[in-house]
């Protein structure tokens, strides 16, 4: 039958701490692509993975759960990371799926280098598909558009992959928007 599709990008790290924290190998950015769809029925295990990697029984309220998840990933982090410093659940699922329920899904994992589709056991180049993005979370796109430039001193900014033009990804005015579109549109 159908399978979901898992959409990863290798080269964009963000929320690794709740990966590590849970004492899954890194692979793959989940939190890259909308929407992020899943089967229903793999929220318990996950729910069970979490809670015994901390101990807890599964049956416990996940706020308590959740609250160590919280925990160990600010231990992980130690504010020494510009990457996100809180769990995410597109992320961790997407690990959790990849390590635990790899055959129940579709993969598109994109820039993964060949060492690390074979630590992961990706051996199906269809894993690797650029299979089409319904959306894209489009500040990560900003983000690492390209490399950091300076328009005045003290102020920092991208150089945009789609323009070569210097730009802002968080401020919301005319310029910033078209660019946010342009490089959504570049990735659908």
């Amino acid at each position: 039958g159908m399978m979901p599709i898992m959409h990863g990008v290798y080269k964009h790290p963000v929320f690794v701490h709740g990966v590590q924290a849970l004492g899954l190998t890194w692979a793959a950015e989940f939190m890259e692509a909308m929407p992020f769809v899943f089967r229903t029925q793999d929220l318990k295990p996950l729910r069970e993975f979490i809670a015994k990697r901390f101990g807890l029984q599964a049956k416990e309220n996940f706020a308590v759960t959740f609250a160590a998840l919280h925990s160990a990933t600010l231990h992980q982090c130690r504010n020494r990371s510009i990457h996100s410093c809180l769990p995410c659940f597109h992320t961790i699922a997407g690990h959790f799926f990849l390590a635990a329920l790899h055959t129940r899904y579709a993969w598109s994992l994109l820039g993964m280098p060949p060492h690390v589709l074979e630590y992961h056991g990706i051996h199906n180049r269809r894993d690797t598909c650029p299979a089409l993005r319904g959306g894209v979370h489009v500040p990560y796109q900003g983000i690492w558009a390209s490399q950091r430039c300076s328009i005045d001193k003290g102020a920092s900014c991208v150089f945009s992959r789609i323009t070569r033009q210097p730009w802002e990804p968080k401020r919301m005015d005319a310029v910033s928007l078209l660019e946010h579109r342009m490089h959504a549109a570049a990735y659908v």
